[in-house]
């Protein structure tokens, strides 16, 4: 474990890096032009947590550059200031990540695998049931922290 301040250094000496973090504002663009540039040019960055976490523009030069060797995806920026609304499905990156020859993607289908979809039912139906019996529900949101 290391502190968010050791982030470049940790980067630096990483073959892989996974991000699994909620999208917050502590988080968003976490992994920018700096965080980017302090990876090994070999280093795979691989996202399964929220597309804002890296900034799209940054990410579309390192690998366009060269700075990472890769990027795997299966969720994509959000773009709800886009006009018309619905202008960002089914363009999951502006700046043309998801083309270039250096990336694994997929559409936001993680999830539906054997066993998710039942598991998130009976995940459902344990907070229902906490909640009717007036206890605190065991898989609640945070609003404030976002997750």
């Amino acid at each position: 474990m290391h502190p968010p301040e050791s982030l470049h250094a940790v980067l630096g000496q990483s073959d892989y890096v996974v991000l699994a973090v909620p999208l917050t504002p502590e988080t968003h663009e976490l992994i920018g032009e700096a965080a980017l540039r302090a990876m090994k040019p070999q280093s795979l960055l691989i996202n399964v947590a929220r597309g804002r976490i890296v900034a799209e523009r940054a990410l579309h030069r390192a690998l366009s550059e060269g700075w990472i060797r890769g990027y795997g995806s299966d969720l994509w920026w959000d773009y709800a200031d886009a006009m018309p609304p619905s202008y960002h499905f089914p363009v999951p990156s502006r700046r043309g990540v998801h083309k270039l020859p250096n990336v694994l993607a997929s559409g936001d289908a993680a999830a539906n695998v054997l066993l998710v979809k039942d598991a998130m039912i009976d995940q459902g139906i344990e907070n229902l049931a906490a909640f009717v019996a007036g206890r605190p529900l065991p898989r609640s949101v945070d609003t404030a922290r976002g997750y």
